[in-house]
């Protein structure tokens, strides 16, 4: 499904902006530990997340 604007969660990624893309990346959660640390908490609707 391609999204060309910003859905009712998507507020904070502002997908409409020129140029601007998101790839949704699917990594196990160890793997993702190894690369970026702890686990962030999951932000709010609209949130983003902190890291």
């Amino acid at each position: 499904m391609k999204q060309e604007k910003d859905g009712d969660n998507d507020k904070g990624s502002r997908l409409n902006r020129p140029g601007v893309y998101r790839v949704n990346l699917g990594v196990r959660k160890d793997t993702f530990v190894k690369l970026f640390g702890a686990v962030p908490k999951r932000p709010g609707a609209g949130g983003v997340v902190e890291m």
